[in-house]
């Protein structure tokens, strides 16, 4: 979705407050001796949901998210790590839209929009706690490329033929610079495994008017070797 840049403004606020806060708590625990850096995190993450966006022309409105991941990161100090990742998000809205020519009846076209995203990204992770504590938050904050393309199949709903009124279509890939911030916990069951779930946000289009957001909740496993 899109928002403008005055929109986006709270966002970048409370992510920098958050980061500071990190970044305290992190110099604060290194300071006391909190555990020494220089091993690899690798994280594995994905999500699945669907909402419904209620009935439209007589039908429901679904939407489906799929979404998978992964992140390889050296901890450097005992609460800040450098991390590569990549996610991919897929994002399937079903739903249908009418269209009345003059003088005829509405026409009725059952529209299954199809959404990839990908998002290649370098990020600084501040963690508030470090190695050896069972629950570990921490900030995130850097940027990378998101590469955009998206499928349009529209059909007649009750043949099930190519619509005669809506044209299905294929976008080009898009590929942009972007930026991304989130927050996350880890909750380690062992000392080299860990649950994790987090909450992310990509902008794009940052050049622009309306500048393209993608929020991205998941959930995986954290290992550290």
């Amino acid at each position: 979705m899109s928002r403008s840049k005055s929109k986006i403004k709270g966002w970048l606020r409370g992510f920098a407050a958050l980061a500071l806060a990190g970044g305290a708590f992190s110099a604060v625990a290194q300071g006391k001796g909190g555990g020494s850096g220089g091993y690899f995190e690798l994280s594995l993450n994905g999500s699945w949901y669907q909402y419904s966006n209620g009935a439209i022309e007589g039908e429901e409105s679904t939407t489906k998210v799929l979404r998978g991941g992964a992140g390889f990161a050296y901890r450097m100090l005992s609460n800040t790590a450098l991390e590569l990742s990549y996610m991919t998000t897929q994002t399937n809205d079903r739903f249908v839209v009418g269209v009345t020519p003059t003088g005829q009846l509405t026409q009725r076209a059952r529209i299954l929009r199809t959404t990839n995203l990908q998002n290649i990204s370098a990020n600084l992770i501040l963690y508030f706690t470090g190695k050896g504590t069972p629950f570990r938050p921490y900030v995130r904050g850097g940027g990378g490329m998101m590469i955009r393309e998206q499928k349009v199949n529209a059909v007649d709903p009750e043949t099930g033929a190519a619509s005669s009124i809506v044209s299905s279509s294929t976008s080009p890939k898009v590929q942009s610079i972007s930026a991304d911030a989130g927050v996350g916990l880890s909750m380690f069951v062992v000392d080299s495994v860990a649950i994790e779930a987090s909450f992310s946000v990509y902008a794009t289009d940052l050049d622009k008017d309306e500048i393209f957001l993608h929020y991205a909740a998941a959930g995986g496993l954290r290992f550290v070797f």
